[in-house]
C-alpha cells in the first residue's frame, strides 16, 4: 500500500489514520467511506484486543450488516484507478 501511495504522489503516511486521510484528501475515498473505515478500525479493536467478552452472534451481525461498506471501499478505489 505505501508503494502506490508513493508512486501516486500521495507521499509516505506516518500510521494507517494517514492511508485513509490522504486517500479522502485526495478525492480518492469519499468522505462517507473515510467515516466508516474509522468506525470499522474503533471495532476491529474489539475483537483482535478482546477487550471484555466477544458475542460471536453480534460481531457476525455486524459484520454481515456492514458488507456492502467493504464493497463500496474497493468500488471507490477501482474507479480511481480505472480513471
Amino acid at each position: 500500500m505505501f508503494k502506490f501511495l508513493l508512486t501516486i504522489g500521495l507521499g509516505i503516511p506516518g500510521d494507517d489514520e494517514d492511508i485513509i486521510e490522504n486517500l479522502t484528501k485526495n478525492k480518492i475515498l469519499s468522505r462517507e467511506t473515510k467515516e466508516k473505515l474509522k468506525a470499522m478500525k474503533g471495532f476491529r479493536n474489539i475483537p483482535v484486543h478482546r477487550y471484555g467478552r466477544i458475542d460471536d452472534n453480534i460481531i457476525y451481525e455486524i459484520l454481515e450488516e456492514n458488507l456492502p461498506d467493504f464493497y463500496a471501499f474497493i468500488e471507490e478505489i477501482e474507479n480511481f484507478l480505472d480513471n
